[in-house]
């Protein structure tokens, strides 16, 4: 079991504080002074547990790297889709523990790893000592909005299905293609953690999801949620959108 110090534990009770609200008087200022700053923020992902810690349960739903909780393993989580777009992930080897999992993440279909994730006999790659081999892989990436009730309720994250759990981005995106007349940003789910195995008795804890009771966004939302996708998508074709993956795995 992994443990925490005393500066952890202190970081993770901060962030499970809801995020404090922006005056009145200051909203008509949002944004100002930060500049090319936004350039160097990075997107929180979902995260799942994989290991229990002395705070965090298998299955425990976070947002990464700021750990701010989410859901329970199992217990579903309601959020709002806003955009997607693939990229293509160098894994480092399970079993490799000396550096983060992803050696680096492109979104050119045309780049070499693009091209060894699409070609099963180029999908792995030895190490230069062939003690362990990289993999290349596809990933589907959303944009979610949280609309869970807690301390990450309206933040803005990012749900990666690669490797493992890749089936599950592939399954939405037909289930997002026959929804004919609306459009992605319009979308509800509701989303829980499970855990899945493969025939080499690997065990995991993956995201998957369900229609939400209410399929499509409130109203009184719709100009909103509008806007917060259209920026998100000028990001990602401006290539300044980022998603945070140093502690990333590869299930």
């Amino acid at each position: 079991m992994a443990k925490s110090n005393g500066r952890q534990q202190q970081t993770t009770e901060l962030v499970k504080a809801a995020a404090p609200q922006v005056p009145a008087y200051l909203q008509q200022y949002a944004n100002e002074g930060f500049g090319t700053i936004r350039e160097y923020q990075s997107t929180p992902r979902l995260k799942v547990f994989q290991d229990p810690t002395d705070e965090w349960e298998v299955g425990d739903v976070v947002t990464a790297p700021d750990m701010i909780p989410i859901a329970k393993c199992g217990e579903p989580f309601e959020v709002n889709l806003l955009t997607a777009w693939p990229s293509w992930i160098k894994w480092r080897d399970r079993k490799d523990q000396s550096d983060t999992a992803v050696v680096t993440e492109t979104f050119d279909k045309t780049s070499d790893i693009a091209r060894c994730a699409r070609d099963l006999a180029a999908r792995t790659e030895p190490y230069a000592d062939g003690k362990y081999s990289y993999v290349y892989a596809e990933s589907l990436n959303y944009a979610i909005r949280i609309e869970h009730d807690g301390p990450a309720r309206d933040m803005i994250a990012v749900v990666s299905w690669s490797r493992g759990s890749y089936r599950v981005g592939a399954r939405l995106s037909g289930y997002l293609g026959r929804l004919k007349g609306t459009s992605l940003w319009s979308v509800r789910l509701s989303l829980h953690s499970d855990k899945r195995s493969n025939p080499r008795n690997e065990v995991w804890y993956q995201l998957d999801y369900l229609p939400a009771a209410n399929l499509f966004v409130a109203e009184n939302r719709v100009e909103e949620t509008r806007t917060i996708a259209e920026a998100i998508a000028k990001m990602y074709e401006a290539r300044t959108i980022g998603v945070n993956r140093d502690d990333a795995i590869d299930a």
